[in-house]
């Protein structure tokens, strides 16, 4: 008879790397083709498209794995968190030179990294599930 392997690691959290994976490499790689124009209401910049490139590749590659997915959504968190607060305040003070030498962050960035990162945070913190066999186990 066979077994069920029973272990299916956080397929929400797949489902999540796998959306944000895309979002990314569309804002990233849209970015380069740009030519520093706006995306929807999004910012671009060669190093803002390079971050959120690879932060979608990273995401789209640890989408095939339940840990590596929980894993890179922790990572993420962090690093989107941290954006937005640099973010925030860099769109607060007004003046470019304080703050914004390095990126150039505007609100609908600000949201869609922190909304990123709060996405990161509760997905990457997802209990692993059990998927229950249809057999029973003696």
């Amino acid at each position: 008879m066979a077994e069920h392997s029973g272990a299916q690691r956080a397929p929400l959290s797949q489902a999540a790397a796998l959306v944000i994976g895309i979002v990314y490499v569309v804002l990233g790689i849209g970015g380069f083709f740009a030519g520093g124009k706006e995306i929807l209401v999004f910012h671009t910049g060669v190093l803002l498209d390079i971050m959120r490139t690879a932060i979608g590749l990273l995401a789209l590659v640890a989408a095939r794995r339940g840990a590596a997915a929980q894993v890179i959504e922790l990572v993420t968190f962090f690093g989107l968190a941290g954006l937005t607060v640099y973010g925030i305040l860099s769109t607060a003070t007004g003046d470019p030179v304080d703050v914004r030498g390095l990126l150039d962050v505007q609100w609908a960035d600000n949201i869609l990294h922190g909304v990123t990162a709060i996405a990161g945070l509760v997905f990457g913190l997802l209990p692993a599930r059990r998927r229950s066999s249809a057999a029973p186990r003696v």
